[in-house]
């Protein structure tokens, strides 16, 4: 017996579908999750395929689960997390002025826009390279790595989740005694590089903050039976100790609504209930190092934002054409989504 609404499953599938086919993607996968329970309500995968010159679209992987990737900007939420709770720093103090280039030891440091002087919950929303670096150096350092780290481990982000389907990896982090460890390791970390982290396992992350800060594990399979018994039952693990302080969390909660209202997910600010949550797009690594204009999107949030009910990730591999950004990729996928929940769960409505 799974966890599983079959209406979510068929909301999800075909929004995903339309984009992924729409924006000649390698893949798409999407997660809806009950936040209190953890319990995974929808979940969908879909792969590009080319055979004998014709294109076909199927679901044969389950990227959800196995595809460990850069997360890209979704990972700043972690990230202006640990800043505001070492740092012991307000959204509204000074973070940075953002000229969109900076050097970082002889090597460019480059945000897409220049976003002038910008206070701590502006660089969140408006997603800015340069404030998290600016921040990030202030707070721990240029080698305060280990420091950064034991903040990610606090938030369960370098832990598999021990989901029930096969194939889930360890995320990946570096630290100072990792081989490839340099000087510029930190810098990019912190803004989603230089890492490998399953899209679930992001989303138990976002998930804890939605619910207050407290970590819930996801899980898919509620029991067993053989006929009308019951052979086993699943209680998932629900952790009593918030992931970080209740200022930090009530301050990350705001940060995301931001994103919504004023920064780049400003496109799906109207709909049938308030939304929050983070764009992220990562350009991808290959045997030249990371290649602009090929990127990996993706968006996570929940809603609605006020009373949050659920949360979900959306992942796209490499859109092509005029949408190749999380904001115009992912973000319209999450905001269809979550009209069509809100619209069927008549227990979230005011």
């Amino acid at each position: 017996v799974t966890t599983l609404d079959v209406n979510f499953q068929d909301i999800v599938e075909s929004a995903l579908r339309e984009k992924v086919i729409q924006t000649n993607a390698n893949y798409g996968t999407a997660i809806v999750m009950e936040i209190a329970t953890g319990e995974i309500k929808a979940l969908a995968n879909l792969s590009r395929r080319t055979r004998n010159d014709e294109t076909e679209y199927l679901e044969d992987m389950n990227y959800a689960v196995l595809a460990s990737t850069d997360p890209g900007s979704t990972f700043k939420l972690a990230s202006m997390m640990a800043i505001l709770e070492k740092g012991n720093m307000k959204l509204n103090d000074w973070a940075a002025n953002c000229t969109g280039t900076i050097m970082h030891r002889g090597k460019k440091f480059t945000c897409d826009h220049e976003h002038g002087n910008i206070n701590v919950g502006q660089v969140f929303e408006k997603s800015c390279n340069i404030g998290v670096y600016k921040l990030i150096e202030k707070v721990f350092g240029a080698n305060g790595i280990d420091d950064y780290l034991g903040y990610i481990s606090n938030y369960r982000l370098d832990k598999p989740i021990g989901f029930q389907l096969k194939g889930e990896k360890n995320p990946y982090f570096k630290n100072a005694k990792d081989k490839t460890y340099s000087q510029f390791t930190l810098p990019w970390m912190s803004i989603g590089y230089e890492s490998a982290i399953a899209p679930i396992q992001m989303l138990a992350f976002y998930n804890a903050v939605a619910n207050n800060g407290y970590w819930v594990e996801p899980f898919l399979v509620r029991e067993i039976k053989e006929g009308n018994t019951q052979v086993d039952n699943y209680d998932n693990v629900k952790i009593g100790k918030r992931l970080a302080s209740a200022d930090v969390i009530e301050m990350a909660q705001a940060m995301m609504k931001g994103v919504v209202t004023d920064g780049t997910a400003q496109g799906i600010s109207k709909g049938f209930c308030q939304v929050a949550g983070k764009t992220g797009t990562a350009q991808k690594l290959d045997k030249n190092g990371y290649s602009k204009g090929r990127y990996f999107t993706s968006f996570i949030g929940y809603f609605p934002a006020d009373n949050p009910k659920y949360t979900a990730t959306i992942v796209i591999d490499e859109p092509r054409g005029d949408q190749v950004y999380a904001a115009s990729v992912c973000a319209p996928v999450f905001r269809d989504i979550a009209d069509k929940i809100f619209a069927y769960d008549v227990a979230i409505h005011p």
